[in-house]
């Protein structure tokens, strides 16, 4: 905390005695965050924690307007310094359109809309401020004899914008304490510093009701951007090998490229990203990480978000649909890839006495064909899993007992199977079972490369969160 009220008080030294205005007409922002061992001589710090200091310094106007600076820090760790760590640090439109977007999709059809748009006033990010009446800064010191502070308006000022992170261990020298460090970290550490000037800009503004023109004042200071998301994960010995799998991505932006950016879904899961445990049983489910034994549960959660978000549609949820219209299309694509495939259903009942055994034949797509693509694919999802779950089930069964089951190749009709076919299969059930693992595995790989599903998830989701706080 000492180096972070350090730096504001240098700030507020600029501002009274070298006339740059911070709180006034500069905005000053700056983060420090630590997750590990910190030990410092200037000035003297240790820490062993998770530390996190966060402030800034800037004007408010009129009816208490602020122009927005955002930052987030998210930490997670899982055993011996094995974190997990995502931070974002923004200013200006880049704040603005982090925070209304959050967890959502990235907008527009095509990167030119894009590009276009955030240079737009009427862009939904822009983050200036309106003032009715010209806003006075004051004078330097207070004192009378001494000129005003002054906004930006035509003249040039500097933007102060950096960051610094290490991950790991970091030994610093200065010389000025000789042979001994100045200071040791090990772990996560960060700062983040921003020092902009707020610029004042004269424009017409158009009252609806009166259709009167007036001369408002536009406040706005620039976008800033700078996000990291890192893991360093200890992972289990393999063979004898032990392994460490180590991921770092950072982004440092500033004006409209940091704008474009802060559109961007996946620069924005450095901030939103959650830690319940739902959430991430869903992102690995559909994400290329699902076991087979998980499998099956993928068919309930999409049928369970058509149903959910048909619902909030017929509502007038125009959003939903749109995320229904989503979900439908990308299981037209998961058809295209996945092609058609003949295969045989097994189904195994060991409730009944004998046990009863399906052997069936399945083709997909299906034929008569599913009211929508979705539907053929929840149910396809839930024939594979069954399979791979019931014919594991009925080789164990075949391991431990003499065979006493009844086997139908008609479920419908009862039609027994022959004794020579009944043979064949059990022969080549461990074949089966390997096939049905091999589908499963591939559908798998074909879902993980669709984030719809995770979105339309996310959607729903914060609509059942919202509706649940109402009811309050």
């Amino acid at each position: 905390m000492l180096t972070l009220v350090r730096y504001a008080m240098i700030g507020l030294f600029c501002s009274h005695f070298s006339g740059c205005g911070i709180g006034k007409t500069d905005t000053l922002f700056l983060t420090r965050s630590n997750a590990g061992f910190e030990a410092s001589a200037q000035p003297p710090t240790l820490e062993l924690a998770v530390a996190r200091q966060e402030g800034t310094v800037g004007p408010q106007f009129e009816g208490g307007k602020q122009l927005p600076v955002m930052s987030s820090f998210r930490f997670q760790n899982e055993g011996f310094f094995s974190p997990n760590v995502g931070s974002t640090f923004t200013t200006g439109d880049a704040a603005k359109t982090m925070t209304a977007l959050y967890g959502e999709p990235t907008p527009y059809p095509d990167w030119t809309t894009r590009a276009n748009d955030v240079k737009s006033d009427s862009f939904p990010g822009n983050s200036a401020v309106v003032l009715d009446e010209e806003p006075e800064p004051g004078r330097i010191l207070g004192l009378f004899f001494m000129p005003k502070h002054k906004y930006q308006t035509n003249n040039v000022k500097p933007v102060y914008f950096g960051t610094d992170t290490s991950v790991g261990v970091k030994i610093a020298w200065t010389g000025l304490s000789g042979q001994i460090p100045d200071s040791a970290k090990f772990g996560y550490n960060r700062r983040e510093l921003a020092l902009a000037p707020i610029t004042r800009r004269e424009v017409n503004v158009t009252d609806p009701n009166t259709k009167l023109t007036d001369i408002k004042h536009e406040m706005k200071m620039a976008s800033l951007m700078a996000t990291v998301d890192t893991g360093v994960k200890d992972k289990e010995l393999r063979r004898a090998n032990p392994a460490l799998d180590y991921s770092h991505l950072q982004y440092f932006a500033t004006g409209e490229a940091a704008t474009l950016l802060a559109l961007q879904q996946d620069v924005r899961r450095a901030m939103h990203a959650r830690m319940d445990p739902g959430r991430e049983q869903y992102t690995q489910q559909f994400a290329g990480e699902a076991t087979i034994k998980n499998f099956a549960i993928n068919a309930s959660i999409l049928a369970f978000l058509e149903q959910g978000l048909s619902e909030l549609q017929n509502a007038g949820d125009s959003r939903a649909g749109e995320h229904v219209a989503k979900l439908e299309a990308v299981s037209g694509l998961v058809k295209s890839k996945f092609g058609n495939r003949s295969f045989q259903k097994v189904t195994f009942n060991e409730l009944n006495n004998p046990p009863d055994v399906v052997v069936e034949s399945y083709s997909y797509p299906p034929n008569p064909p599913g009211s929508s693509n979705l539907q053929e694919l929840t149910s396809l999802i839930s024939i594979v899993g069954n399979c791979h779950k019931e014919s594991e089930e009925l080789n164990a069964y075949l391991i431990a007992n003499q065979d006493t089951a009844n086997w139908y190749s008609d479920p419908s009709s009862r039609v027994l199977m022959a004794p020579n076919e009944i043979a064949n299969f059990k022969q080549k059930l461990p074949e089966y079972i390997d096939m049905i693992e091999e589908l499963t595995l591939e559908l798998s790989a074909i879902l993980g490369s669709y984030p719809e599903i995770i979105d339309a998830y996310d959607y729903f989701e914060s609509r059942m969160l919202i509706s649940k706080e109402s009811k309050k």
